[in-house]
């Protein structure tokens, strides 16, 4: 990723994130503040239990490393325009100082390695929960059906042809439980 362009390094970010079910991440968006308007590199708008997230997004693809001056700026804006998070992405780090500028503020800084894995990871944990819901779905739809309907549909595992229990194969009460 370092010897992307900026603008290339901002659609990466953006394409990370819209990655995510319910995310919708643009790029140069400009905001208001309370006092003027702002320009930022990537801003993601999703749903987290009910209340609408926003998250401002700076992408720094700087030869140097990101100061704490810059971070302090950063901070202004997200607290100016209501954001819930910033994060600032930069591939050449940070000087100390813009982590303690961070460290009690709603700014977090991370390199793009770190941040697309944690998002893929969101990504991840967000489908295999989508799976096992619909795994607990169809076990339970599965035994409302009367046993001579499964029969019929041959809906029925044989226990015996997989050699001892289905539940060794598919352990599908250590997921959903009884």
């Amino acid at each position: 990723m370092a010897k992307a362009a900026w603008s290339e390094f901002q659609e990466a970010v953006k394409k990370v994130l819209n990655q995510q079910r319910g995310v919708c991440a643009e790029t140069n968006k400009r905001i208001p503040g309370t006092r003027t308007h702002h320009d930022i590199d990537v801003y993601a708008k999703f749903t987290a239990l009910g209340a609408p997230i926003t998250w401002l997004i700076e992408c720094k693809l700087w030869q140097t490393r990101v100061t704490k001056e810059k971070v302090l700026a950063f901070h202004k804006i997200v607290e100016e325009t209501g954001a819930d998070r910033g994060l600032l992405i930069a591939e050449n780090g940070y000087q100390s100082g813009a982590f303690e500028a961070a460290e009690n503020a709603n700014v977090e800084l991370v390199s793009f390695q770190d941040f697309e894995r944690r998002v893929g990871e969101e990504v991840a944990i967000s489908r295999l929960t989508d799976y096992i819901s619909r795994l607990a779905v169809l076990h339970h739809r599965y035994w409302q059906h009367p046993k001579d309907v499964r029969k019929e549909y041959d809906l029925r595992l044989d226990p015996y042809s997989m050699g001892g229990s289905v539940y060794k194969h598919y352990p599908i009460r250590s997921i959903i439980g009884s």
